[in-house]
Parts: structure tokens; C-alpha cells; sequence
């Protein structure tokens, strides 16, 4: 995977939750207690993640997070990832994110499956997996997540743990297009370009 490609996974990952309005049911009250439902106190830890109605405090979302994760809220698994991979609230870690991502991943959790498969795919916080890293995109690639599409073609463009394939790599890319991203539609008409001549 070239820098490029990082480039945008990251970009991808990291933007996930930056439009995240949290629903009213879930302001948190001076009389409230600690929340039993996992639904509640992952709601209750992306308020304080985003800090929209109230200081933001990443230690809480944390700890909401985590009461939610262990009831296997794959939304509260993949947000304690997200903690650990930008250093919020945390030492920054991504050998700490990647059992969450792993674990919201198992439940089909699009973006964890993609987050893990970079992980695996760079090397980072765990030893490089390409193999894992293409199953892992395969799986987010099947929910048309943009990114997973993008860097699976990337994958059978080289090659790599899989017989390169360059109509599939086109289809692949040309669906990323359609999701959004820009190096997709180019990566597309490189390759039909390539085709015609």
C-alpha cells in the first residue's frame, strides 16, 4: 500500500464520527447514575466524546465505552479503537486498538473490519498480515465501505496475496468512485485507459 493509499484510509478513518449528532434521550443529568443499557452509555459517551452540549471529556467516553463494549456494543468497541488510534483520552496505541477493532469487527462493523484491515495491512501495532488485511477488506469492501473498496483494488492491482486481477481492481476502484473517493476515479480511468490501449 502506497502513501497515498494510507493517506486516504487514515483520512477516511479519522472523519468517521465528525458528523455525529448525539439524540437528546441521552443528556446526561446531575441525579444520573451510571447507565445500565449498552445503547445508553454508548449515547451517553459520544456526548462526551463530542463534547457538543457539554465539556468534552474523553476519560468518561472512555469508561461509557468501555461498560458498553463489555456487553459487545460493537459501536462502543469500534469508538474505544478510535481513542486508542488518535490518542484522545489515551496513549496513543494502535497494539491497544486493534483487539477493539477486531472484536467490532466480528460483528460486521464496517469500519473496524476496514480500521483493523490497515492496521494488519501496515504493520502497525501488530505484525504485518496481508492476508488478514485482505479478508478484512474483502468484508468492509462487501458493505461498499469507500476506503475498503479503494484499497482492495490496490491489492489486486499488485498483486499481492491474491492473483493480481485488473478487472476486478477496476470494478473495485470505480465503485470507491462512486463512494466519494477522488483517487478511486482515478485509479478507474487509469486502468480503462490502460485497457483500451
Amino acid at each position: 500500500m502506497n502513501t497515498k493509499s494510507r493517506l486516504i484510509a487514515t483520512l477516511l478513518a479519522l472523519n468517521v464520527y465528525a458528523g455525529f449528532t448525539a439524540p437528546a434521550y441521552a443528556q446526561p443529568t446531575a441525579t444520573a447514575t451510571t447507565p445500565s443499557s449498552s445503547q445508553t452509555q454508548f449515547d451517553l459517551g459520544m456526548l462526551y466524546y463530542g463534547g457538543a452540549n457539554f465539556p468534552q471529556n474523553f476519560v468518561k467516553a472512555r469508561t461509557l465505552f468501555e461498560l458498553a463494549a463489555a456487553q459487545h456494543h460493537a459501536e462502543a468497541q469500534y469508538m474505544l479503537a478510535l481513542l486508542y488510534l488518535n490518542g484522545e483520552g489515551v496513549t496513543q496505541s494502535f497494539s491497544q486498538a486493534l483487539p477493539w477493532l477486531e472484536k467490532a469487527a466480528e460483528q460486521g462493523h464496517a469500519s473496524a473490519q476496514y480500521n483493523a484491515a490497515i492496521l494488519y495491512d501496515m504493520g502497525d501495532g501488530t505484525e504485518q498480515d496481508l492476508h488478514k488485511a485482505f479478508e478484512l477488506y474483502t468484508k468492509a469492501a462487501e458493505q461498499n465501505f469507500p476506503g475498503a473498496l479503494f484499497n482492495l483494488a490496490t491489492m489486486y492491482v499488485k498483486g499481492e496475496v491474491v492473483q493480481q486481477d485488473l478487472q476486478r481492481a477496476q470494478d473495485l476502484f470505480l465503485k470507491a468512485c462512486e463512494q466519494g473517493v477522488a483517487a478511486g476515479c482515478q485509479e478507474y480511468e487509469k486502468l480503462l485507459l490502460n485497457t483500451e490501449n
